[in-house]
């Protein structure tokens, strides 16, 4: 679960590992205690091609300077069917408090900034 400006948000892997297209969704909540709410603009992380893909079992969180990620196992298969790598995708929140990550160039290595984006 991520925290951001008072709203909480509550990630899931959809539609199944096995597809290209399992994604991260997120549903939206005020408090961690409370009901939460399915955002319209799902999926937050979706990567259905490139020399890895998919992006589900992930989370987000915020680093030392104060850097949001969004992290998922996309499917490479070479030694094995579910064989998974762990990516990591640049994250933020739009003006309209809306969750996303850019999975753009996302099997590709980066370099770590150093300072906030």
């Amino acid at each position: 679960m991520t925290k951001h400006a008072g709203r909480y948000y509550l990630q899931y892997g959809a539609p199944g590992t096995e597809f290209n297209a399992y994604a991260t969704g997120t549903y939206v909540g005020d408090s961690p205690l409370v009901p939460f709410t399915y955002a319209p603009y799902n999926p937050v992380s979706y990567k259905p091609g490139g020399f890895v893909t998919g992006a589900g079992h992930g989370n987000t969180f915020q680093d030392l300077l104060g850097n949001f990620w969004s992290t998922g196992t996309p499917w490479i298969g070479v030694n094995g069917n579910f064989e998974r790598r762990i990516a990591m995708f640049p994250a933020g929140f739009d003006t309209d408090g809306h969750l996303f990550a850019s999975t753009r160039f996302g099997d590709l290595p980066h370099f770590a900034p150093t300072s906030r984006r």
